[in-house]
């Protein structure tokens, strides 16, 4: 979304919510986005959650590896391969190593926004102690404590065991047309048969 009035159409059903906010993992890397966040409200309150740079880059590669035309043998080849790239951006390059590089990102943020309204998070705190973890980010907020919260994970990772038909499936976009058939007992069982 590009466009100010797209961007308020997600937000159209929203009626007497006392706050409204969204998520983008891009907003950290984007070298504007900092600065169109404060333009467009000067009072937002920023939440970062960083993940250890390593164990982020392997999880987005296992991500590319699942959801991409991507088939390579290692890990450490995708970056190599990645770091060869010399134009660096969305859709250009994967960011392996660029997207857990946070001190430049974070400081785009620290040179626009109060110290108030930015909260640095680390996601192994939340792993460790998701209540102490949530508790931080309602206090920033300023909303009570919710503690009947999922613990489900979503869009867990995993090598494919046969790359070529991930490759052929999602070329032919046979995989969401497939998995929007399927019960969602069903979908477990594929899944742990191609992963």
């Amino acid at each position: 979304i590009e466009d100010e009035e797209d961007y308020l159409e997600l937000f159209r059903e929203a009626n007497t919510e006392k706050l409204l906010g969204e998520i983008s993992n891009g907003y950290l890397y984007s070298e504007v986005a900092a600065k169109e966040i404060y333009k467009f409200n000067k009072k937002a309150k920023i939440i970062i959650i960083l993940r250890n740079p390593i164990d982020r880059a392997f999880s987005h590669w296992l991500m590319d590896l699942r959801g991409k035309d991507v088939c390579r043998r290692s890990f450490i080849e995708a970056i190599v391969e990645d770091q060869r790239v010399v134009e660096k951006w969305w859709g250009k390059s994967h960011l392996y190593v660029e997207l857990g590089l946070y001190y430049d990102q974070i400081m785009r943020y620290m040179n626009i926004f109060p110290e108030e309204q930015l909260l640095i998070l680390l996601y192994d705190d939340m792993v460790e102690n998701q209540n102490k973890f949530y508790q931080q980010i309602c206090q920033f907020i300023k909303i009570p404590f919710y503690s009947d919260y999922s613990t489900k994970r979503y869009n867990v990772a995993g090598v494919p065991k046969y790359p070529l038909l991930n490759i052929f499936l999602n070329k032919l976009k046979l995989k969401k047309f497939l998995l929007s058939l399927l019960t969602n007992q069903q979908k477990t069982y594929l899944k742990n048969i191609l992963y």
